[in-house]
């Protein structure tokens, strides 16, 4: 057997991860290398091409094979390409197989057949309705195969092996901020090339060029920086700390107390301690940002496996197996496993979507709202001091600077400063999406898009919320912010994630000077700030011309799917367009009961109330007594819709301890068991 990796960016491209999904990647190649070799005498070839069936072709002549097997991806540059190999190397006479041992369920995610002509617990595409499709579809997920006892290294490799592949070592390429660790790599000529791209790329950023300031960083950079200046453009904005220095201190953040290596065994090791400790805590406090793994403890709310699955170190059949062991040897309940196995499946309803969306890493899946109007002034420097974790809100910063050190922030937090970017800030969601690709290490492109989609509002399941950053209820006792930004550790739990209402005495003893060891708030104005977004998007779909190709008659958003149906999708409550009188620049009125100071509300009398009709069934269940005799199927009914009311408290509780902030923008309204669950996964 050979053990091959292709690394084909330009065959990738937007799929190829980026700065820091690559150290993970060439950490990950360099503890498979081992473990082939140490286990079966294996060595693994990594190609660096532009085609990865001419290089596959050449390795099937020096070996002789007979048969292709690889891991399947969904990706949809990468889907075609793999593709176009299997039906060319099929045509030779190679027998190709591939397995998915990414996914928790199957193949094919598509084969999720969802009704998009019915409400089924939710709406079309969200989580609730994905779960029982699945289910009612596959059912659970197959067990995942036992490792082979033994493999047989292919014997014509050894003499061949300078034609078919490179060291990882040589492969410089993987990462560039490794570069110069392999300095004979390069020749002088191509060293002083890369230096004038360097400076070229700097003076861009510094001088604000296509827009001003870092937006070229965001999503502008995919189209209109070549990958050797994003390289560049990526290492100007390491504050001065080499892209070396960078990697290193990234990857000590995972090994710290674990393995010495990003590998299988430290995945499955991470694994059965969250199983055995931590998971039971995983259903009340996964939403705190302040409980994290420490040095010697372990103890955190999260896994902290999303790298391991995104790069194939350890498989979600595997987990989910783990989990139901756990369960049947008593260990855990199924309750407090219930969030946990939720998310396993939010992951595959992450390219159950983007099989049927393939741009949605570019396209807002609700195609009206291309014409979004985000922010235009000052967001070069909106954008950098987002980036840079200097917006002036605690949270914010402290998510945003654990991600330049660590590659990884815990869901909670993702949402933070997601949706303080764009509901806050009116920043264009595509830039956060850029930059969350280049800087996270379980990087995956369908789970990346649709967070940024649905934080956007144009995915298919809008926010129901809107994450206050000043709040501190993700972070109560104040720690994590004070892990991430030292220069507020000395300020009280009061004032931590609020310091410009802290007293000049307080500030003065924390040694907080505002505007210089820490940054003065971004925007003054939250609420305004947010107004001003909503509106905007409200004053976009009332000059639609189209409208109501796009809107129904409730005032839900509709989209188009592959099949050429169109679906009703959730749409929050201040975004429907439910009236003429909305549609037609007048604010929609609400009924209020006015009363005058002094004057006390008229009470109603039996006579006055208007006399309630009753319907052609409550007449015919009227007896001779006057009163409805209710059936035993309406009995059932009934006592199922009290089930469910329970059920909605119960959900609406944790999503109150989840948010802390304004539901739907516009106050407090009833939440439905869909709404809670297809954004949390409860």
């Amino acid at each position: 057997m050979a053990a091959v990796f292709i690394w084909s960016p330009t065959e990738e491209r937007e799929s190829a991860p980026g700065h820091a999904g690559r150290v993970w990647l060439f950490e990950a190649l360099k503890s498979l290398n081992s473990s082939l070799s140490t286990k079966y005498g294996i060595d693994l070839l990594v190609r660096s091409t532009d085609s990865a069936l001419s290089s596959l072709e050449q390795l099937i002549r020096i070996t002789n094979a007979t048969s292709l097997v690889f891991n399947k991806v969904y990706e949809p540059t990468m889907l075609a390409r793999d593709d176009a190999i299997t039906k060319a190397l099929t045509s030779q006479g190679i027998k190709v197989r591939s397995f998915d041992g990414a996914h928790l369920l199957t193949d094919d995610p598509s084969a999720i057949r969802m009704p998009h002509d019915q409400f089924n617990g939710g709406h079309w595409g969200s989580l609730t309705p994905y779960l029982r499709a699945s289910r009612k579809c596959i059912g659970d997920p197959s067990k995942p195969l036992e490792p082979p006892e033994q493999l047989s290294p292919c014997p014509t490799l050894t003499e061949h092996k300078p034609l078919v592949g490179c060291s990882i070592r040589d492969l410089h390429s993987i990462p560039p901020t490794y570069e110069r660790q392999h300095k004979h790599l390069h020749h002088k000529k191509e060293k002083e090339r890369e230096s004038e791209e360097e400076g070229a790329v700097a003076r861009e950023v510094e001088s604000g060029s296509s827009g001003g300031g870092l937006v070229r960083s965001g999503a502008a950079a995919r189209d209109a920086v070549q990958p050797q200046q994003q390289q560049r453009l990526h290492q100007s904005l390491c504050w001065g700390i080499s892209s070396e220095k960078w990697a290193d201190r990234m990857i000590d953040s995972w090994t710290r107390g674990w393995s010495r290596c990003v590998s299988e065994e430290a995945g499955t090791e991470r694994l059965r301690r969250f199983l055995e400790t931590n998971l039971r805590l995983y259903e009340t406090h996964s939403s705190k940002a302040d409980v994290f793994e420490e040095r010697s403890k372990h103890r955190s709310a999260v896994s902290r496996l999303s790298p391991y699955l995104r790069f194939g170190q350890i498989s979600p059949k595997l987990v989910f197996w783990e989990v139901k062991s756990m369960v049947k040897k008593g260990v855990l309940t199924d309750a407090q496993c219930e969030s946990f196995i939720r998310r396993l499946y939010w992951r595959d309803l992450a390219y159950f979507q983007l099989c049927q969306f393939p741009d949605m890493h570019q396209n807002p899946i609700r195609s009206h709202y291309k014409k979004h109007p985000w922010r235009s002034s000052n967001m070069g420097d909106f954008v950098r001091r987002w980036q840079r974790g200097e917006t002036g809100y605690p949270i914010v910063d402290a998510g945003m600077r654990e991600l330049w050190s660590t590659g990884w922030m815990q869901q909670t937090i993702r949402m933070i400063a997601a949706s303080f970017l764009v509901e806050y800030l009116g920043i264009d969601w595509r830039e956060g999406h850029a930059w969350f690709h280049d800087t996270l290490v379980d990087q995956d492109t369908a789970i990346n898009a649709m967070m940024w989609q649905n934080a956007g509002r144009s995915g298919v399941d809008q926010w129901n919320f809107v994450v206050d950053p000043v709040s501190g209820s993700q972070d109560p006792s104040g720690s994590y912010v004070r892990r991430w930004l030292p220069e507020l550790r000395k300020l009280p739990n009061r004032y931590i994630h609020k310091p410009w209402e802290a007293p000049e005495q307080v500030l003065a003893d924390a040694g907080v000077v505002l505007g210089e060891t820490y940054p003065e708030m971004i925007i003054q104005d939250l609420e305004m700030a947010q107004k001003a977004t909503v509106t905007g998007l409200q004053q976009m779909k009332r000059d639609m011309e189209d409208r109501d190709d796009w809107i129904d008659e409730r005032g839900y958003d509709l989209i188009t799917l592959p099949c050429g149906n169109k679906v009703r999708v959730f749409t929050r409550n201040e975004l429907r367009a439910k009236s003429k009188k909305y549609l037609s620049n007048e604010a929609p009125s609400k009924p209020t009961d006015k009363i005058e100071k002094g004057e006390k509300k008229k009470a109603e009398t039996p006579s006055s109330k208007p006399k309630k009709k009753r319907t052609l069934n409550e007449r015919s269940s009227v007896g001779s007594t006057g009163r409805a005799s209710a059936s035993p199927k309406k009995k059932e009914e009934a006592a199922k819709r009290n089930q469910q009311k329970k059920k909605a408290r119960e959900l609406h509780k944790k999503f109150k301890e989840k948010t802390r902030g304004k539901i739907n923008g516009v106050g407090r309204r009833g939440l439905s068991i869909g709404d809670i669950e297809d954004q949390f996964g409860f």
